[in-house]
């Protein structure tokens, strides 16, 4: 974690844990971004290039805010992200 910033909604604060959990009262982890919109606590991503991926592909978004709430999550964010990243995973990728 590296303090407040604003930047791209990672872990929980992302789709589809978003719309899958209540919203937590304390500050969201974002990807530090110039181009964000939403403040919260900055994580480094798994690669710099993560937040300027994350604008362009929402399925890659999913998949990466999915990994970073297994890294960062508890127990039951964990499980739950795994299994969602897992059905994500399976199913055929989007025609482009």
């Amino acid at each position: 974690m590296n303090g407040e910033g604003s930047g791209t909604p990672t872990a929980w604060a992302a789709s589809p844990l978003a719309d899958e959990l209540a919203p937590p009262s304390d500050l969201p982890p974002v990807w530090p971004d110039p181009q964000g919109r939403q403040r919260g606590i900055a994580i480094t991503p798994l690669h710099p290039a993560v937040p300027e991926l994350a604008r362009r592909d929402p399925e890659l978004t999913e998949r990466l805010a999915l990994i970073d709430a297994i890294r960062m999550g508890d127990a039951r964010i964990r499980g739950l992200a795994a299994k969602l990243l897992g059905q994500r995973l399976t199913r055929p990728a989007a025609a482009a």
